[in-house]
């Protein structure tokens, strides 16, 4: 098991899912899509067709362009789609306040426990 709380994103790979939590990636079979949906969509928001991202891990939005991307907390960067760069405005335009937690280009702190993500291996 993954606590959810620890999840920096998630990324299809085939038939499989792999779960990125604090440098480690763990597979599990599960399609993408499946995933998302039992993801919570206040915390995590697809950004692209193979990638979901935890809002809490994110540390600099880059303004939409081709070769948008997200930077999380840990220095990873992962592209962002068109509909993934509206789908991330507008999850951060719902979130508490209506506003992303902390600037678009600052840290965002992780919060408590709310769950796990079971995995095999």
């Amino acid at each position: 098991m993954i606590p959810v709380e620890t999840l920096d994103y998630v990324e299809a790979q085939a038939d499989y899912v792999a779960l990125h939590s604090g440098g480690r990636t763990r597979l599990k079979l599960q399609s993408i899509a499946s995933m998302e949906t039992e993801l919570d969509s206040a915390r995590f928001v697809r950004v692209h067709r193979s990638r979901i991202v935890n809002l809490e891990r994110i540390a600099r939005i880059a303004p939409y362009a081709r070769d948008s991307a997200v930077t999380l907390i840990d220095g990873t960067r992962l592209g962002v789609s068109r509909a993934g760069y509206s789908r991330l405005l507008a999850a951060i335009e719902g979130s508490p306040g209506g506003t992303f937690p902390a600037p678009l280009d600052a840290a965002v702190s992780a919060s408590g426990r709310v769950g796990a993500v079971p995995c095999g291996g």
